[in-house]
């Protein structure tokens, strides 16, 4: 008969295999997640999202949708080389139109041109998976805080870049990681758990220019 001792000792090492294939499955598990993720995000990369256009219309079909797109893209933005689109309908409760491109060149093209749409009530976005706009969501108000800081701060993909620092936003502790540290200033180490205090109004994917 075993004394407790070694049934103890059993208990942990039995214990100690389980933690570690547990481990070893949230691995497999996070793994999957941002492979998925990832192949989510290229199927919208020749996406955009325009905001603020005119209300939907009864009977409005997709023809209509791409219709009012191009109308913005060669009257407010000033673009007149050919823009292929290879579907354009409504999202948000019609509040909004998602455009599917067939070229990156002209994603690109109305990207750097979207700035002409400043003070209207139009604007222009990328359209990313849930995990990237929660994780974009997560380092704006640091973002804004740099700048305010007059530092140089640009936000690209799920990365946020202050002057040579690199960060992105970890979901599951809902703070900041650091992903290459530089030399000059970047977020503070306190500020890694939470969000600056102050208001933020800004548009949060436009905030790809430098």
């Amino acid at each position: 008969m075993k004394s407790i001792a070694e049934q103890m000792s059993e208990t942990t090492l039995r214990c100690q295999a389980l933690e570690e294939e547990n481990v070893d499955l949230r691995n497999t598990i996070k793994s999957m997640d941002e492979r998925l993720d990832y192949m989510e995000n290229q199927s919208r990369r020749n996406n955009l999202i325009f905001h603020g256009v005119a209300p939907a219309k009864k009977g409005e079909t997709w023809t209509d949708c791409e219709k009012i797109v191009t109308d913005v893209i060669e009257q407010k933005l000033d673009l007149t080389d050919s823009v292929n689109i290879q579907r354009a309908h409504r999202i948000m409760r019609g509040k909004a139109i998602i455009v599917k491109l067939s070229e990156d060149k002209d994603k690109y093209a109305i990207l750097k041109r979207s700035k002409a749409l400043k003070g209207t009530k139009m604007y222009i976005t990328e359209d990313f998976s849930l995990a990237v706009r929660q994780k974009r969501k997560g380092l704006i108000p640091h973002m804004v805080k740099a700048r305010d800081n007059e530092l140089k701060a640009v936000l690209r993909f799920d990365k946020l870049y202050i002057e040579d620092n690199i960060y992105t936003y970890d979901l599951v502790t809902a703070t900041v990681a650091v992903v290459k540290r530089g030399k000059g200033p970047g977020i503070p180490r306190a500020d890694h758990a939470r969000a600056p205090s102050h208001e933020i109004d800004i548009n949060p994917d436009n905030s790809e220019s430098e």
